[in-house]
């Protein structure tokens, strides 16, 4: 384990928070935890997690790194839970994941006899809006967190709406940022499509300039055949600092358009505006980032939609591996909605 932030001098009690991945989720906690940390300064806020995502969090919250390949099996978590215990001497626990590895960490704390508080994934009601049974608004991941971590006793209020700081743009230059890709083929947009919104955006305020976001390799030299002129391919992974790298360039933005990715809950991190496109995926589930609102997101209406929450299925209308939900979104609702958010000439 490593630690980040302040120093074991640090006599307060300590919150630890279990949040192991995905990234994006992670990202949403950091304003609810940010928020906690601010509200309670007489607590000390840990957040057990992969090292890589300690820079979404500001120095007001505490990130232990966690190598869980170091930790396999039952051994393994019995030896971690341990050593949290030995460490920091919990006056309490946040399971905000619900997985196999946290159950086993939060029963062991409990059974030392640490308060411990489990997030309620409301998966009966993510099952009635995939099957079709229930059309509205689920409680958020945000507030899902919040309530968390009120049941052991650290309220965060309301979450702060920029934990790293706002958004600092850098001229009155619109800089836009396009991230196309996501972890399941159904949530990206076709290339060809954004290239259009992108040539559209261009072509209203030829002043923007374009940053598309996308991993090193495949996704880079498929960007790079449909960039423009003058635009600028940021292979993410490959920045100097990377993560951190990557954040540091989105604070500069004006707005980013995503889908229902990480890069969406990044952005807000600054709270860069997001305007966000959906496909098989819906902002029913809970996901939407916090700084995409309902006028910034863009999505059709479906009969099946949404038919997953994480965007892993397969289409339940195409046999040829499209997603018409994503598919059928115009380049020119895209361009649209972006220009809207952007400063005047």
């Amino acid at each position: 384990m490593t630690a980040h932030a302040n120093g074991s001098d640090d006599r307060r009690p300590v919150v630890l928070i279990l949040r192991f991945s995905a990234l994006g989720d992670v990202a949403m906690t950091s304003p609810v935890v940010t928020a906690a940390a601010r509200r309670h300064p007489s607590a000390r806020f840990v957040v057990v997690t992969r090292g890589c995502f300690a820079p979404f969090f500001p120095p007001e919250v505490e990130v232990e790194s966690v190598d869980l390949k170091s930790y396999k099996g039952l051994g393994g978590l019995l030896r971690l839970a341990r050593e949290l215990r030995h460490k920091y001497r919990p006056a309490a626990v946040a399971d905000l994941h619900d997985v196999i590895r946290t159950r086993v960490i939060r029963s062991l704390m409990r059974l030392a006899g640490i308060p411990v508080a489990t997030i309620d994934k409301g998966r009966a009601d993510k099952k009635a809006l995939v099957s079709g049974t229930r059309r509205e608004q689920l409680v958020s991941i945000p507030s899902r967190y919040a309530d968390t971590l009120a049941r052991i006793g650290f309220d965060p209020g309301i979450p702060v709406p920029a934990p790293l700081g706002p958004a600092h743009p850098v001229d009155s230059k619109p800089r836009i940022g396009i991230a196309p890709f996501a972890a399941h083929q159904g949530k990206a947009y076709p290339l060809g499509k954004m290239a259009q919104a992108a040539a559209m955006i261009r072509a209203e305020r030829p002043d923007a300039r374009i940053y598309w976001f996308c991993a090193p390799g495949e996704e880079t030299e498929r960007v790079s055949a449909i960039a423009a002129e003058g635009d600028t391919v940021v292979p993410t992974l490959g920045l100097p600092g990377g993560l951190a790298g990557e954040l540091d360039l989105m604070a500069t933005l004006h707005v980013m358009v995503s889908m229902d990715s990480g890069n969406m809950h990044l952005a807000a991190l600054h709270g860069v505006p997001v305007v966000s496109l959906w496909g098989p995926t819906h902002p029913y589930a809970g996901f939407a980032g916090t700084t995409s609102p309902d006028r910034l997101r863009v999505q059709t209406t479906m009969p099946c939609r949404p038919c997953s929450i994480y965007g892993n299925r397969p289409c339940r209308v195409s046999d040829d591996g499209t997603y018409p939900c994503i598919g059928s979104i115009a380049p020119e609702a895209v361009a649209r909605i972006t220009l809207s958010t952007l400063p005047p000439r």
